[in-house]
This record gives structure tokens, sequence and C-alpha cells, in this order.
């Protein structure tokens, strides 16, 4: 077994493709991958590209990739036994303004320049967002912390198993929902006239929050099993 190991590792070597596949006009792109990290950056319109990188080996995998519809299927296909090393990340620029859907089972979403709707799910891995605006965010990690930073939102949902949260908006939110299991949250919103609803539920962990208006149509609603919260304002700069 462990010489078998030593094989494959010294075998093992990156091997990086790149696509470009036409989108039909539809109502939301789907990416769907199995394993390895997803980017995602602004790309053309009518045009999703990907740049991939498989880490391959003796006993490596049998990548695939296709666009059927508006389903963006990646594939790293690990061999089920000895996938020593076995792993994938993809590079994707997307066209802006179509809704965005990102499922991985195992790897980060990092997203940054984007302007349109996003709905993230990973099994295992954190999701990054950045200078980007949408009406609506929704993220979810079994296993992995999610930070957004420069972000401009009307409503964000972000919930996670194990993670802290981290949540900066350049634009008062609507709405901002957070539940994490075992981490702490840190919410931060920008420092202006605009007042909310803040209502924290916290079984383990000390509360640092702005005042709470209860008339406000605006809120934010935080619950943590194990984790301090903070709720605050800062200057857009």
């Amino acid at each position: 077994m462990a010489a078998w190991t030593g094989i494959v590792l010294l075998s093992s070597h990156d091997i990086r493709d790149h696509q470009v596949f036409e989108l039909a006009a539809t109502d939301k792109l789907i990416i769907d991958t199995d394993e390895g990290g997803v980017t995602l950056e602004p790309g053309e319109p009518g045009k999703v590209t990907v740049d991939r990188k498989i880490t391959d080996s003796i006993n490596g995998p049998d990548p695939t990739w296709s666009l059927e519809g508006n389903r963006l299927k990646l594939r790293v296909n690990c061999p089920a036994a000895f996938g020593i090393g076995c792993d994938g990340s993809y590079r994707i620029k997307v066209p802006l303004d179509v809704p965005l859907e990102v499922f991985t089972d195992n790897g980060g979403i990092d997203a940054s320049g984007l302007r349109q709707d996003m709905k993230f799910s990973t099994d295992n891995g954190h999701i990054a967002i950045s200078d980007s605006v949408a009406a609506n965010l929704v993220l979810n990690t079994d296993n992995g912390g999610i930070n957004l930073a420069r972000v401009s939102t009307d409503r964000v949902r972000a919930t996670t198993d194990n993670g802290g949260v981290r949540i900066r908006l350049d634009k008062a939110p609507t709405e901002v929902t957070v539940r994490t299991d075992n981490g702490g949250v840190h919410v931060t919103v920008p420092e202006d006239d605009n007042t909310y609803r803040v209502d924290v539920d916290i079984d383990n962990g000390a509360p640092h929050l702005i005042d709470s208006d209860s008339r406000s149509n605006r809120s934010i609603t935080v619950r943590t099993d194990n984790g301090g919260v903070d709720v605050d304002r800062a200057v857009i700069r």
C-alpha cells in the first residue's frame, strides 16, 4: 500500500484545459461540480468560459465537462480506489445579469465582480463573494466559512453548519438572515440613517449590536449555537 501511494504521488502532475461554451438565452445558469473549487468572474454575454486544472497521476481522474441546456456539468471523476491526490479546480467566466446557481460536493466557491442573483451551495468548503451586486443571495455550506466584502444586496441568507460568517455590505439591505451551528457572526451595514429590526439568538457567546428599531422595515436576524455575534456600522469608502 505504501509503495503504491508513493508511485501515485510521484506521478502526480497538473493538466490545464480551456473551453468556451455557448449559452442560449435562459432564466438562470446552473453550475454543478463533483469535486474542486470554483472561482467565478464576469464574462461575455452568451458565453461561459472555463479554465480547468486537474491533478492527474498514474491512477488519476477521468474529467468531463458539458453544457446541457442551462446546466454546466463539471466532473473530475476521481477513481473510487486509491484516488490519492486527485483534485480539480475551475476558473469560470459567466455572463452578467443571468441568475446563477452553483453546487459543489467538495470545494470552495469564490465570486468577484458579479452583477446577478446568486445561489451557492457546497457540502465542504468556504463561500466568498466580493465587489458584487445582487438583489438576492442564498449561501449554504455544510462545513466552511462564509465571507462577503464590498457587496450590495437587498436580501442575503447565509447558513453554515460549521464555520464563521462575516458580511460587510456597501448598501443598506432589506433583510439579512444568518444561521450557524458553530461559529461567530459579524455583520456590518453602512453608516447611514437606515434602521433595522435586530433579532439575535445565541446559545453560547456574547452579542455586540447596533440599536434595534421594532418599526423598521429592514431586518437583521442571527442564530448561532456557539459563537459571538457582532452587528455594527461602518463608513463606506
